[in-house]
């Protein structure tokens, strides 16, 4: 003889993601704002922005050029953590003359989007022939220095100066940039800007991270090695 199945057992399966706490985003769509479909960038800074999804704070950013179907390099691979006073996301990165393509996904413990994506190009005229190539200088982290153990919450980073960079991209991951489970701080520095532009002071838990820095211009960009440090209050 068949036995019905118990209501109260068909209720606790329903509603099992209920009980966890885990919103289901699956269904979201990532609204990239900028560059859309076809576009073309006429600026050697490329501003990808993207609108922040209720109840999700993680996304994943790619960059490839010329497209992901016929990829020749993956230029961004990168998470980016929202806080909830921020509406959209936000990275700049400088790119030649090209066709590019990117995309986002939102992300949380249990679920993630699909993919948005958008195909651009780039199209700059302007004095990037004559703007010095700082690709092949060199950018060295000075502090935290690489396993270093900080106690305290309020930490200095701190690099040398590269010459004829316009900017500096400063990037925090814990525990590392591989595994992250948040990139806590992404941060762009203007040489331009008031203060020392290779000095940026932060406030950070008692945790395991790595830092890293970009610098660049509007032709070329440079990267620190990655060091990983931690602090401990305790």
């Amino acid at each position: 003889m068949k036995r019905p199945i118990s209501a109260l057992l068909v209720l606790t399966l329903l509603s099992c993601s209920e009980i966890i706490g885990i919103e289901d985003i699956s269904d979201e769509t990532v609204l990239l704002q900028s560059p859309v479909e076809g576009a073309e960038v006429t600026d050697s800074i490329t501003s990808l922005s993207w609108s922040k999804i209720d109840q999700v704070n993680t996304y994943l950013v790619q960059l490839s050029k010329p497209n992901f179907t016929a990829s020749s390099k993956v230029l961004l691979d990168s998470l980016v953590t929202l806080d909830s006073t921020n509406t959209q996301g936000f990275i700049e990165i400088p790119l030649d003359s090209s066709a590019y393509e990117w995309r986002v996904k939102g992300m949380n413990d249990g679920y993630e989007t699909a993919y948005s994506s958008a195909r651009f190009a780039v199209s700059y005229v302007g004095v990037s022939d004559s703007t010095p190539d700082i690709s092949q200088s060199t950018l060295e982290l000075l502090a935290p220095q690489s396993d270093a153990v900080v106690s305290t919450t309020t930490l200095e980073f701190n690099w040398n100066a590269v010459a004829n960079a316009t900017s500096y991209q400063l990037q925090v991951a814990t525990p590392s940039f591989d595994n992250a489970s948040q990139i806590v701080l992404d941060q762009i520095i203007e040489v331009s800007d008031e203060g020392d532009p290779t000095k940026v002071a932060a406030e950070l838990s008692d945790a395991s991270y790595e830092w890293r820095i970009r610098a660049f211009n509007s032709s070329s960009e440079v990267y620190s090695e990655v060091i990983a440090f931690s602090v401990s209050t305790q």
